[in-house]
C-alpha cells in the first residue's frame, strides 16, 4: 500500500512538473523593433511638380516604375513577407491630370501559407487596419496577399499611421504554427501616395498566441 502511495505522488509530482512547463512555454514572449529612421517602400525617384494655367500637379519620376521589398520580422534571416509597389501612367483626365497615375501597393507572405489580416472593401479583399491595443490572433479573414493601396477604381488606401496584423507560418513535423505581428506603418507626410514608411514592429514568440497592435512586451 505505502509502495503505491510512493509511485502515485511520484506520479502527481511528475504531471505538475509538466503543466507547469507547459504552462510557461505557453506565456507571451513579445519582441519589439522600432526603426530608425523608419523604412521607405517606394518605386519612384522623385516626385516633380508641374504648373499648369488652372493650378499645378505632381508627377512621379520615372512615371512607370515597380519595385519589391523583403522584410524579415523575426530575425532569422529568412524573408517573411514581400512589399510590391507599383505606379503606371494611365490617361484619364486633361482637367485632373493628376489622376492620371494608378498606384498600388500589395503584401504577401513568402511562405505560401503565412498571411496578412484582411477584410473586405467594395467587394474587395485589403488590408485590415487596427487600431492601437487591438488583438490580431487566428479569428477573422487571412490572406497570402492582400492590398494595401490602390488608386484604381473603387479606390483603396489610408492617410497617416496605421497597425497592420501578419502571421508567420512556421512548421514542425507538418504541423503549421503561426507567429502572430503587428507592424506600424504610415504615408509619408511630403510624398502622399508615393511612399509607405513602416516605423515599428513587434512579435510574440510564443507559436499561435495572439498579440496586441502596437504591444511592445
Amino acid at each position: 500500500m505505502l509502495s503505491r502511495i510512493c509511485i502515485f505522488l511520484c506520479l502527481a509530482t511528475l504531471i505538475g512538473c509538466k503543466k507547469k512547463q507547459e504552462s510557461q512555454q505557453s506565456s507571451d514572449q513579445i519582441v519589439f523593433y522600432e526603426f530608425d529612421p523608419a523604412q521607405e517602400i517606394t518605386s519612384v525617384d522623385s516626385i516633380k511638380t508641374i504648373q499648369i494655367p488652372f493650378g499645378q500637379y505632381d508627377t512621379p519620376y520615372p512615371s512607370d516604375s515597380s519595385a519589391n521589398y523583403q522584410l524579415d520580422i523575426d530575425g532569422d534571416s529568412v524573408s517573411d513577407f514581400n512589399f510590391l509597389v507599383e505606379h503606371r501612367y494611365h490617361f484619364v483626365s486633361a482637367s485632373h491630370p493628376q489622376s492620371n497615375w494608378w498606384y498600388r501597393m500589395s503584401i504577401s507572405g513568402v511562405h505560401p501559407i503565412s498571411g496578412i489580416s484582411a477584410t473586405t472593401s467594395s467587394g474587395f479583399y485589403v488590408t485590415k487596419f487596427y487600431d492601437f491595443g487591438k488583438s490580431i490572433h487566428s479569428g477573422g479573414k487571412w490572406l497570402n496577399e492582400a492590398t494595401l493601396i490602390n488608386t484604381a477604381a473603387p479606390g483603396y488606401g489610408f492617410s497617416g499611421t496605421k497597425y497592420i496584423g501578419l502571421r508567420i507560418a512556421k512548421i514542425f513535423n507538418n504541423y503549421g504554427a503561426y507567429t502572430y505581428c503587428w507592424l506600424k506603418i504610415s504615408i509619408d507626410p511630403v510624398s502622399a501616395k508615393n511612399k509607405l514608411l513602416i516605423e515599428s514592429l513587434g512579435y510574440n514568440k510564443t507559436y499561435t498566441n495572439a498579440i496586441t497592435a502596437g504591444q511592445e512586451e
